[in-house]
Protein backbone atom coordinates (compact mmCIF):
# COMPACT_ATOMS: atom_id res chain seq x y z
CA UNK A 1 0.00 0.00 0.00
CA UNK A 2 0.97 3.26 -0.59
CA UNK A 3 -0.13 6.30 1.60
CA UNK A 4 0.27 9.77 -0.30
CA UNK A 5 1.38 12.49 1.91
CA UNK A 6 1.16 16.54 1.41
CA UNK A 7 -1.03 18.80 1.79
CA UNK A 8 -5.32 19.57 0.79
CA UNK A 9 -4.55 22.19 -1.77
CA UNK A 10 -2.53 19.39 -3.94
CA UNK A 11 -4.25 17.73 -6.66
CA UNK A 12 -6.54 14.54 -5.96
CA UNK A 13 -5.40 11.88 -7.75
CA UNK A 14 -7.60 9.32 -9.45
CA UNK A 15 -8.34 6.68 -7.69
CA UNK A 16 -5.94 3.61 -7.96
CA UNK A 17 -5.74 0.15 -6.27
CA UNK A 18 -3.33 -0.16 -3.33
CA UNK A 19 -3.34 3.96 -3.02
CA UNK A 20 -4.73 6.13 -0.04
CA UNK A 21 -4.61 10.11 -1.37
CA UNK A 22 -4.36 10.71 2.26
CA UNK A 23 -3.15 14.48 1.48
CA UNK A 24 -6.43 15.02 0.15
CA UNK A 25 -8.24 13.13 2.31
CA UNK A 26 -11.24 13.61 5.07
CA UNK A 27 -8.76 12.47 7.47
CA UNK A 28 -5.66 14.10 7.28
CA UNK A 29 -4.34 16.26 10.54
CA UNK A 30 -0.71 16.80 11.72
CA UNK A 31 -1.20 14.46 14.33
CA UNK A 32 -1.79 11.57 11.59
CA UNK A 33 1.23 13.08 9.81
CA UNK A 34 3.62 12.26 12.54
CA UNK A 35 1.59 8.88 13.22
CA UNK A 36 1.73 7.98 9.62
CA UNK A 37 5.75 8.66 9.22
CA UNK A 38 6.39 6.81 12.39
CA UNK A 39 4.42 3.44 11.49
CA UNK A 40 5.55 3.60 7.64
CA UNK A 41 7.46 0.53 6.41
CA UNK A 42 9.93 3.08 4.56
CA UNK A 43 9.18 6.92 3.70
CA UNK A 44 9.53 7.95 0.47
CA UNK A 45 10.59 12.13 -0.19
CA UNK A 46 12.48 14.85 -0.69
CA UNK A 47 15.45 16.64 1.96
CA UNK A 48 12.76 18.85 2.92
CA UNK A 49 9.99 18.94 6.29
CA UNK A 50 8.09 16.25 5.93
CA UNK A 51 10.88 14.09 5.09
CA UNK A 52 12.64 14.78 8.56
CA UNK A 53 9.65 13.02 10.77
CA UNK A 54 10.51 9.48 9.89
CA UNK A 55 14.24 9.82 10.79
CA UNK A 56 13.15 11.08 14.25
CA UNK A 57 11.60 7.53 14.37
CA UNK A 58 14.31 5.70 12.93
CA UNK A 59 12.24 4.51 10.11
CA UNK A 60 14.07 3.43 6.62
CA UNK A 61 13.66 6.37 4.03
CA UNK A 62 13.82 7.53 1.04
CA UNK A 63 15.08 10.68 -0.51
CA UNK A 64 14.61 11.42 -4.07
CA UNK A 65 15.28 14.91 -6.13
CA UNK A 66 17.34 15.44 -3.28
CA UNK A 67 19.21 19.31 -4.07
CA UNK A 68 21.86 20.47 -2.87
CA UNK A 69 23.68 17.49 -3.74
CA UNK A 70 25.65 17.59 -0.24
CA UNK A 71 22.47 18.07 1.80
CA UNK A 72 22.01 14.52 2.62
CA UNK A 73 19.93 14.38 5.88
CA UNK A 74 19.51 10.26 5.82
CA UNK A 75 21.09 7.75 8.36
CA UNK A 76 23.62 4.73 7.24
CA UNK A 77 20.34 2.70 5.96
CA UNK A 78 18.44 4.96 4.06
CA UNK A 79 18.77 5.10 0.47
CA UNK A 80 18.95 8.53 -1.83
CA UNK A 81 18.97 9.84 -5.52
CA UNK A 82 20.08 13.04 -6.05
CA UNK A 83 19.42 15.92 -8.68
CA UNK A 84 21.74 16.16 -11.32
CA UNK A 85 23.66 19.20 -12.61
CA UNK A 86 24.50 19.97 -16.22
CA UNK A 87 25.71 23.04 -17.92
CA UNK A 88 22.81 25.03 -19.88
CA UNK A 89 25.28 25.39 -22.77
CA UNK A 90 25.81 21.78 -23.78
CA UNK A 91 23.88 19.86 -21.62
CA UNK A 92 26.59 17.91 -20.59
CA UNK A 93 26.42 16.83 -16.48
CA UNK A 94 28.92 18.20 -14.41
CA UNK A 95 30.66 15.50 -12.98
CA UNK A 96 30.18 13.74 -9.59
CA UNK A 97 33.01 15.45 -8.14
CA UNK A 98 32.21 18.52 -9.59
CA UNK A 99 28.62 18.49 -7.91
CA UNK A 100 30.28 18.11 -4.63
CA UNK A 101 32.73 20.50 -4.88
CA UNK A 102 32.37 24.57 -4.56
CA UNK A 103 30.51 26.58 -5.81
CA UNK A 104 27.70 23.67 -6.43
CA UNK A 105 27.73 21.62 -2.85
CA UNK A 106 25.53 23.66 -0.81
CA UNK A 107 24.16 25.35 -3.33
CA UNK A 108 19.90 25.39 -3.48
CA UNK A 109 19.13 28.62 -5.07
CA UNK A 110 18.08 28.40 -8.17
CA UNK A 111 18.82 32.15 -9.33
CA UNK A 112 22.32 31.35 -8.29
CA UNK A 113 22.49 28.55 -10.28
CA UNK A 114 21.25 29.78 -13.22
CA UNK A 115 23.90 32.69 -12.84
CA UNK A 116 26.11 29.79 -12.93
CA UNK A 117 24.83 28.68 -15.84
CA UNK A 118 23.80 25.46 -14.79
CA UNK A 119 20.36 23.69 -14.75
CA UNK A 120 19.04 20.53 -12.36
CA UNK A 121 17.97 17.47 -14.38
CA UNK A 122 15.34 15.68 -12.14
CA UNK A 123 15.38 11.96 -11.48
CA UNK A 124 13.66 10.04 -14.00
CA UNK A 125 10.41 7.47 -13.06
CA UNK A 126 12.85 4.69 -13.88
CA UNK A 127 15.16 5.75 -11.23
CA UNK A 128 12.63 6.55 -8.42
CA UNK A 129 11.01 3.13 -8.93
CA UNK A 130 14.46 1.32 -9.20
CA UNK A 131 15.08 2.37 -5.44
CA UNK A 132 11.84 1.98 -4.35
CA UNK A 133 12.42 -2.09 -5.42
CA UNK A 134 15.94 -2.12 -3.94
CA UNK A 135 14.42 -0.67 -0.31
CA UNK A 136 11.96 -3.23 -0.36
CA UNK A 137 14.51 -5.93 -1.30
CA UNK A 138 16.84 -4.53 1.90
CA UNK A 139 14.05 -4.47 4.22
CA UNK A 140 13.44 -8.15 2.97
CA UNK A 141 16.93 -9.11 3.74
CA UNK A 142 18.33 -9.64 0.23
CA UNK A 143 22.31 -8.40 0.46
CA UNK A 144 24.73 -6.30 -1.84
CA UNK A 145 26.70 -8.27 -4.46
CA UNK A 146 29.98 -7.26 -4.44
CA UNK A 147 29.90 -5.71 -7.31
CA UNK A 148 27.51 -3.49 -6.41
CA UNK A 149 29.20 -2.62 -3.04
CA UNK A 150 32.14 -2.13 -5.40
CA UNK A 151 29.90 0.78 -7.31
CA UNK A 152 29.05 2.61 -4.25
CA UNK A 153 32.87 2.39 -2.88
CA UNK A 154 33.37 4.71 -6.39
CA UNK A 155 30.73 6.80 -5.79
CA UNK A 156 31.94 7.65 -2.26
CA UNK A 157 35.13 8.33 -3.41
CA UNK A 158 33.94 10.60 -5.79
CA UNK A 159 31.29 12.28 -4.23
CA UNK A 160 33.83 12.90 -0.96
CA UNK A 161 34.40 16.43 -0.44
CA UNK A 162 37.26 17.27 1.83
CA UNK A 163 36.96 13.52 2.91
CA UNK A 164 33.29 14.00 4.08
CA UNK A 165 30.08 12.08 2.77
CA UNK A 166 26.71 11.49 3.85
CA UNK A 167 25.25 9.07 5.40
CA UNK A 168 22.77 6.45 3.57
CA UNK A 169 23.69 4.56 0.49
CA UNK A 170 23.10 5.71 -3.43
CA UNK A 171 20.39 3.73 -5.34
CA UNK A 172 21.85 1.10 -7.13
CA UNK A 173 20.16 2.05 -10.92
CA UNK A 174 20.83 5.79 -10.45
CA UNK A 175 24.73 5.24 -9.96
CA UNK A 176 24.88 2.97 -13.05
CA UNK A 177 22.70 5.75 -14.81
CA UNK A 178 25.48 7.89 -14.07
CA UNK A 179 28.71 5.37 -14.01
CA UNK A 180 30.86 7.77 -16.11
CA UNK A 181 30.12 10.54 -13.91
CA UNK A 182 32.97 9.63 -12.00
Amino acid sequence: WVIRMGDPSMTPLEPMENVIDYATGPAKSEWMDVFLCAACRFFIGTNSGLGMVPLSFGVPTIQTNMLPVSFFTTLDDDLFIHRIIRRKEDGAPLSIREMFSPPYINNHNAKALDGLGVELKPNTPEEITAVVQEMMDRLDGRPYAQEENDLVKRYYEASSYRDLHSHGRPGQLFIKNHELLY
